[in-house]
């Protein structure tokens, strides 16, 4: 598969992952894949103890030897995923600015300061159905990309489809437009591409959706399209062994039948998978 895996952690740097680089480095040569971007955990909440945002300066100082950036071997890129909350987003943008990461990745992985993944029922209390929900969430993603305007990828807008309690929870365009379209077009005007992201297939096939079913809405996909969007990273999020590259042939292939493009960045700026500059 010749694509670059642009969202991996790896063990030491990511307190939930469990796959260390040589390892991960191994599973994609082993793969064919062009490159892996490591992609570890920013999850800044103001605590000087927290096990889920790496300490920035020995990062970078860690990957500094490990990255590769020769076109002729394996790339192994150097990124970061940073976790927005709104009341530290001046920590956002401070690292995303910071020139040594080749991607900076923008999640949502709180609304209201509640984890879904710890409880799911609490993060949907007060909204009536999974359309006001889905509206909600997405607006809040639009909120991130204002704020942290020069990361370079909106990380998986579905993430929290993936544990909402309602039995049918994936993200669609007909739920939420009007969010959709502002999201999109805010990170058009920035530059940003639009991360689809397997680990959310993974979860929805969890949940009795067939595969065909679980891959990101073809609606949201056209209509990014049409607004002016073509910048795609492709992520498996792998975390520990065996998870490099699963499911993401589908998602190439529907990205492709629709003629978007699948990118990864180096040095912040975005490629295709012909290394041509886009």
């Amino acid at each position: 598969m010749s694509y670059v895996d642009t969202h991996n952690h790896q063990a030491g740097w990511s307190v939930d992952a469990s796959i260390p680089l040589q390892e991960l480095v191994k599973e994609a040569r082993d793969l064919g894949l062009l490159g892996v971007t490591l992609t570890d955990h920013y999850d800044y909440n103001g605590e000087a103890d927290n096990d889920w945002c790496l300490d920035v300066d020995a990062y970078i100082e860690h990957m500094k030897d490990k990255r590769q950036a020769d076109l002729n071997d394996l790339l192994i890129l150097t990124g970061i995923e940073l976790g927005y909350t709104p009341e530290h987003k001046a920590h956002m943008v401070e690292v995303s600015l910071r020139p040594e990461f080749d991607h900076t990745i923008l999640s949502l992985h709180f609304h209201r300061g509640i984890d879904p993944y710890y409880d799911p029922d609490g993060v949907v209390k007060g909204y009536e159905n999974h359309k006001r929900f889905t509206s909600t969430l997405i607006n809040d993603i639009a909120d991130s990309a204002i704020a942290v305007p020069k990361a370079n990828t909106i990380g998986h807008y579905d993430f929290f489809s993936r544990y909402l309690p309602w039995q049918k929870s994936k993200f669609n365009y007909v739920d939420a437009p009007d969010a959709f379209d502002r999201l999109f077009s805010i990170m058009i005007e920035n530059g940003q591409s639009l991360e689809l992201n397997a680990g959310t297939i993974h979860r929805l096939v969890g949940k009795s959706y067939s595969l065909e079913e679980a891959l990101p809405d073809e609606m949201v996909l056209r209509r990014y399209k049409e607004l002016g969007g073509h910048l795609i990273t492709i992520a498996s999020d792998a975390h520990r062994s065996g998870k490099l590259a699963e499911l993401t042939s589908h998602l190439l292939a529907q990205v492709n039948a629709l003629g978007l493009t699948p990118c990864y960045f180096k040095e912040q700026k975005p490629y295709d998978m012909s290394h041509s500059r886009l």
